[in-house]
């Protein structure tokens, strides 16, 4: 996902930091029962602000060990509230000349044009020259709001199960990010 983020110092090691990414979001399912699988793919377009702190833990030699950030995101996408993802999947056959059948049956719903998370994360810059750095990062994000809600109901008549699987999308997970950073000032 492209990103763009700033960073300001308000004091000793600390700063501000404030960043715009967009990205896609995709909506993947597979279902796996031996000797088959079906899956299929749906999603739209994300963007993103995010606003929080950052503190570098300096060492007394002046060595940046690591960067330690918190803060909010908040995000919206442009698709209608209430659209639907309907899809269906189903594969049929034998093996060992047994019979079988699989159906799935998928509904989603965009139920918020707004997602929000609090994250917590650990960055490192390494420094390439004179003003540009190699930064690397990992971000968790904690949802806070539900976006996107799905069920599906699955038969496997091979075994003769069937089995409802619900999902929320609220904006959790993690996040590992390259890039170039340039340090505008001395």
């Amino acid at each position: 996902m492209p990103q763009i983020t700033f960073e300001v110092g308000v004091g000793k090691q600390w700063y501000a930091e404030a960043s715009f990414f967009t990205n896609d979001f995709l909506l993947a399912n597979k279902y796996t029962v031996f000797p088959y699988s079906i899956d299929g793919i749906s999603g739209f377009r994300l963007y993103q602000f995010s606003a929080g702190a950052l503190y570098r833990l300096i060492l007394p030699n002046n060595y940046n060990l690591i960067n330690l950030h918190s803060g909010f995101s908040a995000g919206f996408h442009t698709q209608h509230l209430g659209t639907y993802y309907p899809s269906s999947s189903g594969g049929s056959g034998s093996f060992n000349n047994v019979p079988f059948a699989f159906t799935a049956e998928t509904q989603s719903e965009i139920v918020s044009r707004y997602i929000g998370t609090f994250y917590l994360g650990l960055s490192k810059d390494f420094r390439i020259f004179n003003r540009c750095y190699l930064t690397m990062s990992y971000r968790h994000n904690f949802g806070i709001k539900s976006m996107f809600e799905s069920e599906t109901l699955y038969t496997d008549l091979l075994t003769n199960q069937s089995a409802i699987i619900k999902r929320r999308v609220n904006g959790s997970g993690s996040e590992i990010q390259f890039g170039l950073k340039f340090k505008l000032s001395k």
